[in-house]
């Protein structure tokens, strides 16, 4: 009794042998299905939210080193007696801005003693503002830098890169939803091409027959 074949022997035999043809159908959804996986990882990598707040004061006199970024935070913004204070307002967004000299003039040995000293007078000699520019945490991995673009300088998303945050977060979102819909795209045109090409390539087997 003569072997008989099973498996992917028998596929293979009732397959044709590969084709330039079969090779470019290949290629296609090889492509496809590498752009899908980007776009899979996409949302978890690029689009990660760093904690963020105001550039202020703190900042511009050097105390953003000496205390952590949460307690900047609470400086900035846990300031009830500031001028135009909105508690709605995201503190991510807003903050109280004292000046350099209100600020310079504090004891900054301790958080304890710079809060005590950013009291009332100093709150109400200042204003509740909108950003101007944004501070993020990068204490999630700290110490590293870009790869390939802007080498050597801390690590981004595209959150903090093009700032889509305080108002902006739709066109996070739209911008996945686009991704996805090229991908849409994508796999119609690239069904048209298929379908079009093995029209003409059955054409041309049963002419040469």
């Amino acid at each position: 009794m003569a072997d008989s074949k099973s498996g992917f022997d028998l596929v293979w035999d009732r397959l044709p042998h590969l084709s330039w043809y079969q090779f470019r159908i290949t290629a296609v959804g090889g492509v496809a299905s590498l752009a899908g996986g980007f776009m899979s990882m996409y949302p978890v990598f690029a689009q990660y939210t760093p904690p963020y707040r105001c550039t202020s004061a703190f900042d511009h006199l050097g105390l953003a080193d000496k205390f952590s970024f949460d307690e900047i935070f609470e400086l900035s913004t846990d300031t009830q007696s500031c001028q135009n204070f909105d508690s709605s307002q995201d503190g991510g967004c807003f903050h109280c801005n004292f000046s350099n000299e209100t600020v310079a003039g504090c004891d900054s040995s301790s958080f304890d003693s710079l809060k005590a000293c950013l009291v009332k007078d100093a709150q109400e000699k200042s204003e509740w503002v909108a950003c101007e520019s944004y501070e993020y945490d990068r204490s999630l991995r700290e110490n590293v830098t870009n790869l390939m673009f802007d080498k050597g300088e801390p690590w981004e998303t595209a959150v903090p890169q093009f700032t889509l945050h305080c108002g902006m977060e739709w066109f996070d979102s739209l911008s996945t939803a686009m991704g996805l819909f090229g991908l849409l795209l994508g796999a119609f045109i690239s069904g048209i091409y298929t379908v079009s090409r093995n029209l003409k390539y059955k054409n041309s087997q049963s002419q040469s027959q």
